[in-house]
């Protein structure tokens, strides 16, 4: 089997809209090449999706992972090595189907100006975000 090289591209899914409760997340397709470095991945991707790099928390996951599992998370350099060297793997295998890079904004929720807004069955601690305490 032959190695894909390093200057191929992979398709990278970003979420647009993710900060905002109620909004329509749509996403966005790049085209960005495997070696790229992590600072400018990271950049460009915060970018996209309007995000503070300094605060934003991202993770991922292929197309074809299950959609029940969590996403891995992409915070440094080896992180995103280890997912394109995934990427790569995935792509010298592929026949026909597209391998898809799916960024997830590990944190998705603005919280308006009361908890009141929130579903009433939405426990934030089980999903390990700080609750909300706010006075109407």
């Amino acid at each position: 089997m032959q190695e894909a090289p390093t200057h191929v591209n992979i398709t990278v899914s970003i979420p647009l809209n993710t900060k905002t409760i109620g909004a329509n997340v749509s996403r966005v397709q790049l085209r960005l090449p495997l070696d790229i470095s992590f600072e400018d991945f990271f950049s460009r991707v915060c970018a996209k999706m309007d995000l503070n790099p300094s605060e934003a928390e991202l993770g991922y996951k292929f197309n074809m992972d299950r959609a029940r599992d969590d996403p891995n998370q992409l915070s440094s350099e080896m992180q995103l090595r280890e997912a394109m060297d995934r990427g790569r793997k995935l792509l010298n295998r592929a026949r026909t189907r597209e391998i898809i890079l799916e960024i997830h904004n590990l944190v998705s929720i603005r919280f308006t100006s009361c908890s009141c807004y929130l579903p009433s069955n939405l426990n934030l601690a089980a999903k390990g975000m700080p609750s909300v305490n706010c006075k109407s």
